[in-house]
């Protein structure tokens, strides 16, 4: 179990984002129904201007705060000393405003679970533990670096070996950090795609946060009470470190990272507005969970290989 932790009160919010500009293009089987799913564009953040906060996702997947901003400055009850974003977040219940609290103690955060989701709107959820088993341990996956940001690679529904976009090379058996190694442009290619990045962004107990580029931990909204947290109420989420990757559970003052999903809906094509009726010229839209390339009437995949 973790040993770093969390706090800090919301008392006013406003949801800003824009839901469907936030959603990667990777789908992910979420169950045995064959329920799909996609992530939001980077981790849940909450950002304080002195007087509200407002909901919405990191810009890049990699993206995360740290040891900085408002992550490191809450004073309690929804005040922070310096003005900034909180990305690190304990249970959230009605007494915990959405996980933003300084209350360290074991049974405050215990009662029903309230969605991140609900800030957000638009079919935005936080998964289930079986879901998050189902994409995490599932899933090919492997721990790499990003634009030098350590993390975890899950790969999307269809994956294989010699679907991997530029002629990169992916391993899903973690040796380090390094075992897969991307620039920025690089993992453009990756994240069109499909491929979904979770940065190790630490976790934090009060005002220390600890564990930066070192462990990952995404909280699910699936509860959880027996020894693990000496039946105390506890939750479980998708955790990772260097070389391993599975569901634990943790005790619920712990503030983690929160990654949002929402329902996948297919599409015969969605085109993009600003390339429709322009002949002679490539145009981008998913079909069935895959990125795909048009020019005229020939159809490509993200490698250039013709598929229709």
């Amino acid at each position: 179990m973790r040993k770093i932790f969390l706090f800090i009160a919301v008392l006013c919010y406003t949801a800003m984002v824009s839901a469907e500009n936030g959603v990667l293009s990777g789908v992910f089987t979420i169950n045995a129904n064959g329920d799909k799913i996609q992530f939001a564009q980077g981790n849940l953040q909450a950002t304080y201007d002195g007087s509200n906060w407002t909901w919405g996702f990191a810009a890049k997947q990699w993206d995360y705060i740290g040891n900085a901003a408002a992550n490191n400055a809450i004073t309690g009850n929804g005040t922070v000393s310096a003005n900034g974003t909180v990305d690190l977040f304990c249970w959230s219940t009605t007494a915990s405003y959405y996980g933003i609290h300084n209350n360290n103690g074991i049974t405050f955060y215990a009662g029903d679970f309230v969605d991140w989701g609900e800030l957000i709107g638009d079919g935005w959820r936080t998964l289930t533990k079986d879901e998050w088993e189902r994409v995490v341990v599932g899933h090919p996956h492997g721990q790499a670096t990003v634009n030098g940001i350590h993390g975890l690679v899950v790969m999307p529904d269809g994956w294989t070996h010699s679907s991997t976009p530029g002629g990169l090379y992916f391993e899903q058996i973690p040796k380090n950090w390094t075992t897969n190694k991307y620039t920025a442009e690089e993992w453009e290619l990756l994240e069109e795609y499909g491929a979904l990045f979770l940065p190790a962004a630490g976790v934090r107990e009060g005002s220390k946060v600890g564990g930066i580029d070192f462990s990952g931990g995404y909280w699910s909204a699936t509860s959880y009470k027996g020894p693990e947290t000496n039946y105390y109420p506890g939750a479980y989420y998708a955790a990772f470190l260097e070389v391993s990757a599975d569901i634990e559970v943790d005790y619920l003052y712990y503030a983690s990272s929160v990654r949002l999903a929402r329902p996948y809906e297919s599409h015969e094509a969605i085109e993009s507005p600003s390339l429709q009726g322009r002949s002679g010229e490539a145009s981008k839209f998913i079909q069935d969970g895959q990125l795909l390339i048009q020019r005229g009437n020939e159809l490509f995949n993200t490698q250039g290989a013709r598929v229709k």
